[in-house]
């Protein structure tokens, strides 16, 4: 499968990536190189304004995904979102920034901007989480941390709520909003 760059102006190229295997990994994971089908279509125009005020690039905002938390997303111990690729929705992560989430020699995290549901701007960490599974498997995903539990708990985020994930770049710089819906 291939895994190439997300929809951009400036980055329409596609770019094959060999992912890492283990014994125990058998597929790829699946990351959409551009924009799919979606019924989300636009970022509610609060977020919007404030990701301009601070320099972000209208072009770049693209919908992530929605989730429904859950228990793992706002317990304290875990101290992350999860993001599992198969409920992506648009690529945001350029070429390079695929390739270096892949690479086997060192672990790999994108400090990000991250507005969250109250409109706060802070920081946020993205990184790749690979979750094993029963059968032996192994399932890849994305994780934002650092902060994450501050965020939880300053919008009083409770499992079954349910957020939108959305991306966006001020200048080359990747940033996240998170919605509630």
């Amino acid at each position: 499968k291939r895994l190439g760059s997300p929809s951009q102006e400036n980055c329409t190229d596609h770019q094959e990536i060999e992912m890492p295997r283990s014994k125990k990994a058998r597929r790829k994971p699946r990351y959409p190189d551009g924009p799919l089908t979606s019924t989300i279509s636009t970022i509610p125009e609060k977020f919007k304004n404030r990701i301009l005020e601070f320099g972000g690039s209208e072009e770049s905002i693209v919908f992530v995904f929605q989730k429904v938390l859950t228990e793992t997303d706002v317990n304290t111990h875990f101290s992350r979102l999860l993001v599992p690729f198969k409920q992506i929705k648009n690529g945001f992560l350029t070429a390079e920034e695929q390739a270096r989430f892949w690479d086997p020699n060192r672990k790999f995290g994108i400090d990000a901007i991250f507005v969250d549901p109250s409109l706060d701007e802070g920081r946020m960490n993205l990184r790749r989480w690979e979750m094993g599974k029963k059968d032996g498997k192994i399932s890849y995903n994305f994780a934002l941390i650092t902060n994450w539990v501050k965020v939880v708990q300053k919008n009083e985020l409770r499992q079954g709520m349910t957020v939108h994930l959305w991306a966006f770049r001020r200048d080359l710089q990747l940033g996240f909003a998170l919605v509630l819906v």
